[in-house]
């Protein structure tokens, strides 16, 4: 494992909307549940997204205070990772953010109300049958859960609330659903699916047909997240 605390502002992942020369060196994420690609280190995030901070001494203040909460949880490590979806929350400036990607492919913090910061958008990326015939559902963010049924199918929304730490809304992927694109040439739509289609023989692709602003898309199932159903549950602009 890399212990390299820093990156070189040119190599900085495309993702990153930071000037490039700037100064030589970037603070890198702490290892996480996000990839590097998707996600910012907090120092990031005040000193060159939301210029509430000119430089670690003074994010390491802000931080030491308690006043910043990523997913509802007082986070002091400059280097902490704020992945695709997390919530930031600003105390001292009554101020809340969510982790999006807009249409250029690069991650933004978007503003967001406050009685959104606990809910964070995930995906079900796998699952595996454990003893007692329960579903240990693994989520696109990292984070898992025990489920008591096998309602849940990969690619399907899972809300969890970080307050309860516990999913609050299961959203199942199927035609109608409003979709989030977080990545490829559509990145930063929001989309209604109107259809699915599969590709490949041995090891298929599966592709949702959608809407968007009168435009049809055809959008691999990967790079999306289900949102909600007929209009998102969250801001996403």
């Amino acid at each position: 494992m890399s212990k390299q605390k820093h990156l070189s502002r040119l190599a900085a992942p495309k993702t990153w909307p930071i000037e490039r020369k700037r100064s030589k060196w970037v603070a890198k994420p702490v290892p996480g549940t996000h990839s590097l690609m998707f996600s910012m280190p907090l120092q990031v995030c005040l000193t060159d997204i939301l210029k509430l901070a000119k430089n670690k001494d003074e994010v390491k203040r802000v931080l030491q205070q308690g006043f910043v909460l990523v997913n509802s949880k007082v986070r002091k490590e400059v280097r902490f990772p704020v992945g695709l979806f997390d919530t930031l929350q600003i105390q001292k400036y009554n101020k809340t953010y969510r982790m999006l990607i807009n249409s250029k492919g690069q991650l933004q913090l978007v503003e967001i109300p406050a009685s959104e910061a606990h809910i964070i958008v995930t995906k079900i990326a796998s699952k595996t049958t454990i003893k007692g015939g329960k579903q240990q559902i693994h989520l696109s963010n990292g984070w898992m859960f025990i489920a008591e049924s096998d309602s849940y199918k990969v690619g399907d929304a899972i809300f969890f609330d970080t307050k309860t730490n516990k999913p609050s809304k299961h959203i199942k992927l199927e035609k109608g659903c409003v979709a989030y694109v977080a990545g490829g040439e559509h990145a930063g739509s929001v989309v209604e699916i109107k259809n699915f289609e599969e590709e490949g023989v041995l090891r298929k692709k599966k592709f949702v047909l959608a809407d968007s602003e009168d435009k049809k898309l055809k959008i691999p199932v990967k790079e999306i997240f289900i949102v909600g159903k007929g209009k998102p549950e969250i801001k996403l602009l």
